[in-house]
């Protein structure tokens, strides 16, 4: 069997991009594939600038997302943290992440609780994230 059938791991600046509108899964899904592709050729090119050559995201879309992803600082070690979990459920955009973490710079106080007094998501969406990341970090 030559395909591989598992999935693959989203990739945090494709997360972006998909919650902000700006790429499609299908086109997450082909820079993964031309990624892989060059990988293979022994060329390591990162996501942002594959999707850049491939004319899919504009200079300033790269950038943002890059300042963006720097902004919320997730490791790939941290998957389950919540702001990571509400991005990939689709409950909150990057840029209403990013608001809430620098209200929780100047305020202090839970992520989740900021998100949910912002408006950006509602209380029973916040517990069901809650509740999947307590799972699975007993998994």
């Amino acid at each position: 069997m030559g395909h591989d059938a598992k999935p693959r791991r989203q990739h945090l600046l494709g997360l972006l991009f998909s919650a902000e509108g700006t790429l499609s899964h299908d086109q997450i899904d082909r820079v993964l594939t031309e990624q892989a592709s060059l990988r293979q050729a022994d060329r390591f090119v990162h996501f942002g600038q594959v999707a850049l050559d491939l004319g899919l995201v504009s200079r300033a879309q790269l950038d943002w997302a890059l300042q963006m992803q720097e902004r919320l600082a997730f490791a790939a070690q941290e998957r389950d943290r919540l702001g990571y979990l509400l991005l990939d459920s689709g409950a909150v955009r990057p840029s209403q992440i990013a608001l809430a973490l620098e209200r929780q710079k100047a305020e202090g106080g839970l992520l989740g609780e900021l998100l949910v007094s912002l408006g950006y998501v509602t209380a029973a969406r916040l517990q069901e994230v809650l509740d999947h990341q307590a799972t699975a970090a007993l998994g």
